[in-house]
């Protein structure tokens, strides 16, 4: 079965950044300072690449992808229900591939292993069987 990926992440030391690594002004970046990590985000396409820079004070979060076809909206809208209870650091929208499949994927301020998880865990039991995939990992520190 193919992964389901729309993104890649890393989390990083935020004094690790090069300010002339990505050749941007990170001057109004007011959180900057006071974030000891990175959360990087990395969209590649054959057409673009999109890096998207959150900052963190942990060095673990999770993310969830989902992947399924003929998605009924009112499963749509459990997930919804079930992910306003988390912060949502980033989210790639719903988004359909060649086959007609839906995507999805959002990285939570959450870590693996935590009271939250678990429940997030129980929560997303309801909806898994309308996915083909539905897959919790941990991004954390490179």
């Amino acid at each position: 079965m193919k992964k389901c990926l729309l993104t890649e992440a890393f989390i990083q030391k935020t004094n690790m950044l090069s300010k002339n690594s990505l050749l941007i002004s990170l001057s109004k970046f007011k959180k900057l300072e006071e974030s000891p990590y990175l959360l990087i985000i990395k969209s590649i396409t054959a057409e673009i690449v999109k890096i998207t820079i959150y900052p963190l004070d942990k060095e673990k979060i999770i993310k969830i992808s989902m992947r399924g076809k003929d998605i009924p909206k009112e499963t749509i809208r459990v997930l919804l229900d079930i992910l306003q209870n988390y912060e949502i650091l980033h989210s790639s929208g719903l988004c359909y591939d060649a086959q007609n499949q839906l995507l999805y994927e959002c990285y939570l301020n959450i870590e693996i292993s935590s009271k939250d998880e678990e429940i997030l865990q129980q929560s997303l039991e309801k909806i898994k069987p309308f996915f083909q995939e539905l897959i919790i990992e941990e991004i954390s520190l490179i």
